[in-house]
């Protein structure tokens, strides 16, 4: 299966990306949305730098780091990165860009003059583009998961690393994405690095396309704020000394009305308990102190506050910025979104400053962080507001435990610091491969990698489509395309047949026999290890054969390296020439005028119509024989099934896997070419190889030890099944493409994963192992790398059918 054109399948996956209806459908969506702006009076001056309109002079820096923050959460969260970023690289600018409106104040508000903060652009190309090229960014870092399919597009196709950081996908974001995972794969996979949170987080994204080898967990940034220095006296928000606060923070509809009623209860036994409440948007504000005034309490709003409070006066904030300023003056802590919306706030704040927090059940947003803290006992949760009343009057009344609850809280904040480090070194290497890419020979190498990528996941995902493992929106559509795809190329097929038919394309004929071996469907039936086979056979039979095959390599390869079928072939059949080229008349044609070979094997020769055979045989996989039905690119077959009728015999391949194929193989067969022979085999694992020794290693020392596997060929799972047989436990199987071109950050990856989890042991295929020659240095000495040895071999029929070949010969 070659890739080294811009075949069919990464035209499906332009096309998959759908750029132009997503611009389409984003602009309709913003001149929709235009109205409610201006009716809710949401309209700022910040919506025209979302257009790309900026005041001349505002990016100084020839060069700078990009970092996007949605809103307020997200800006808290990278402040100490970013500051600790812009004293690693002085010599770039700082850029923050935000969403909303308040995330912009804080952003502005602690970045001063440190960084140019921006609004972030909407995601149409012509503004995305504007932006890039006025930021002229070395990297772009998003906080948290928010993906811009066109922002990321332009990125990527500037050559500008993506980093996502602190990242988190919540259960209704990950469920979001995985019913558009069709559209968003393709971008995922563009990302370089993804910093999560948590193990799920990892495991989630990488659900949703991203490389395994590029998604680590770093922690949260969140457990790294430091507590600063806040205001300790309560006089400066008006209360009088020994008062206690109890401060309700981004709270949302519903939840003012349970913190009004449990505080009422509380006030009763602790008199000298006064409420903050803190909306989640300050635009809430009028509302929330209409719910107060009617819980018989007077609201007094933030903003307009005069002198002392008087005991009666609930406080409501309508200010943005403070909230940690309450956190720090307060006794207890209650964290909304938690009882109505759900999801969670952040509950790490106030914990770090030592506070009692209290949240309610609806923590889903926050799931890895509330596990360490309730762990700890370093947060209460409570599932009702009368359990909420019950534990803070616990809390208040007992002053040992207030005391451990505190220390608790804070220890535990403490010791899950580091997260804002470990994404520091992350991006360290962005940054400096980022360097390094555009130098001579490494940028070629990498501009390859990078295609050879691109390329990769178009036809990872049309192989899920045509296997059925996608699905969603648009699927049905894109396999209605694929159809109209395999008519087309169905009558191109059929047309040049007829040419070589009525004489009009001519076939060549050579004075030596021909024997081809081919099959129907592409890659993964194993027609190679039969041509091995074969070959082998005839030289121990004192024939002389050569091998005549086309040869596949991946579209990054290095000019000297050779096609990885075509080395297996000549590392098992030392003797035995292997020809390798498009034109294997041309290539026959002139070793005749040097040798006299007895027979040549046209290796994957049964749609090579221009030379004349004297024998076709057609392998075929039994655990997929008619390749999903279909010709590509709806399925994998190379032509209708009619073309059977040209086959001479038929070998089955994988036989004990796919018996239960067989009686429909053999029906099919039946009615398709009546009379001809088929035979039965199965791959049969030999031993491991040393690849660096060279020295072979019985299989059964090898039973009941655990490895990585990793392959690049058309049937991984038949790879990892043979493995399985042999007694190995494969820890994982890092999977590529058929005839993947290998490069230094696939090996890099791998070995990383092995060093992770301590295992000391790799094993590959023949096929891939050849390819390794030159990568192989930069697999650790300390840990072993293996190939598999396999062979073909007939179930019984092994003597008829090299008879059969034997009298093709004497012709």
């Amino acid at each position: 299966m070659t890739r080294r054109t811009r075949g069919p399948e990464q035209v499906i996956q332009n096309w998959l990306n759908m750029f132009i209806i997503y611009d389409m459908l984003f602009g309709i969506f913003a001149l929709a949305y235009f109205p409610y702006i201006l009716i809710k009076r949401k309209w700022h001056k910040g919506y025209m730098q979302r257009l790309g309109c900026f005041s001349p002079g505002v990016f100084l820096q020839k060069e700078n780091i990009w970092i996007h923050a949605v809103s307020v959460g997200e800006v808290t969260a990278v402040i100490q990165l970013a500051r600790a970023i812009k004293q690693k690289y002085p010599e770039y600018g700082l850029v923050v860009s935000t969403v909303t409106r308040t995330g912009h104040e804080i952003a502005c508000r602690h970045f001063k003059d440190e960084a140019v903060v921006i609004y972030s652009p909407l995601d149409l190309s012509l503004i995305v583009r504007i932006f890039i090229r006025r930021i002229r960014p070395v990297i772009y870092i998003a906080a948290e998961t928010e993906i811009w399919p066109n922002l990321y597009w332009a990125l990527h196709r500037s050559g500008i690393p993506i980093a996502q950081i602190n990242g988190r996908i919540s259960d209704k974001t990950y469920q979001g994405y995985r019913r558009w995972r069709f559209l968003f794969q393709g971008i995922i996979g563009e990302v370089a690095k993804f910093c999560m949170q948590s193990e799920e987080d990892g495991r989630r994204i990488m659900t949703l396309g991203a490389n395994p080898g590029q998604v680590l967990v770093t922690g949260n940034l969140k457990f790294d704020l430091p507590p600063e220095p806040r205001p300790a006296a309560l006089a400066d928000f008006g209360y009088a000394p020994g008062e206690q606060i109890f401060t309700a923070g981004s709270t949302h509809p519903g939840e003012e009305e349970i913190v009004l009623s449990v505080f009422k209860n509380l006030v009763g036994k602790f008199g000298r308990l006064r409420l903050v409440i803190v909306p989640r948007h300050i635009e809430r504000a009028a509302a929330v102190a209409d719910i107060v005034r009617k819980c018989g309490y007077n609201p007094a709003l933030f903003s307009k506050r005069a002198g002392s409070l008087d005991p009666a006066d609930v406080l409501v904030v309508d200010q943005i910025g403070v909230l940690k300023d309450f956190y720090a003056i307060s006794h207890i802590v209650f964290i909304g979104k938690t009882f109505m919306v759900g999801g969670g706030q952040n509950m790490i704040e106030p914990a770090a400053l030592g506070k009692p927090t209290f949240v309610g059940p609806l923590t889903g947003n926050f799931k890895d962080v509330m596990r360490v803290l309730l762990a700890n006992q370093a947060v209460i949760q409570v599932n009702s507001p009368e359990e909420l009343f019950w534990k803070m009057a616990q809390i208040l009344s007992d002053k040992n435990l207030y005391a451990r609850v505190r220390q608790s809280a804070v220890k535990t904040i403490c010791d899950n610091r580091g997260a804002t480090e470990r994404t520091l070194q992350e991006l360290d290497s962005l940054l400096k491969s980022r360097v390094s890419r555009f130098k001579g020979e490494d940028w070629r190498k990498a501009r390859s990698s990078r295609r050879e990528g691109k390329q990769d996941k178009g036809m990872g995902f049309l192989l899920q489509v045509v296997k059925g493992e996608s699905a969603g929106p648009g699927i049905e559509i894109i396999k209605l395309f694929l159809l109209f795809c395999s008519w087309g190329y169905t009558l191109a097929v059929r047309l040049i047949l007829l040419a070589y038919g009525w004489g009009l394309l001519r076939k060549q004929k050579i004075p030596c026999s021909v024997i081809s071996i081919g099959n129907m469907t592409m890659g993964g039936t194993g027609k190679t290890p039969l041509v091995a086979l074969v070959a082998a056979e005839f030289k121990n039979r004192g024939l002389k054969p050569v091998i005549l095959t086309r040869g596949y390599q991946g579209p990054g390869h290095d000019a000297d390296r050779e096609a990885d079928e075509a080395r297996m072939l000549r590392e098992k059949l030392p003797g035995v020439p292997v020809l390798v080229g498009p034109d294997r008349a041309g290539q026959a044609a002139g070793f005749l005028r040097e040798a006299r070979p007895d027979v040549f094997l046209l290796d994957d020769g049964f749609q090579h119509w221009r030379l004349c055979r004297d024998f076709d045989i057609v392998v075929i996989d039994a655990t997929n024989p008619w390749g999903f039905g279909a010709v590509i690119p709806r399925g994998l077959l190379r032509e209708p099934l009619s073309g059977l009728k040209r086959a001479d015999c038929f070998v089955l391949t994988k036989c004990a896997a796919g018996q239960n194929n067989i009686p429909e193989i053999y029906s099919w067969l039946a009615g398709l070419a009546p009379g001809r022979p088929v035979y039965q085999t199965n791959h049969i694992a030999e031993a491991f190889a040393d690849l660096r020794s060279g020295k072979d290693i019985p299989l059964t020392s090898m039973k009941g030890k655990t490895a990585v596997g990793f392959c690049g060929i058309a049937d991984p799972a038949s790879f990892e099944n043979t493995l399985a047989e042999t007694g190995v436990k494969i820890a994982r199987l890092f999977s590529f493409l058929d005839h993947h071109s290998y490069q230094e950050q696939d090996i890099l990856e791998i070995v990383s994963f092995c060093q992770t989890v301590g295992i000391k042991t790799l094993i590959t295929t023949h096929k891939d192992a050849v390819k390794l020659e030159k990568l192989i240095a930069l697999i650790p000495d300390d840990l072993q790398i293996l190939n598999l040895k396999m062979r073909l071999g007939f179930k019984t029929e092994q003597e008829e059918f090299f008879e059969r070949l034997r009298v093709v010969l004497s012709r």
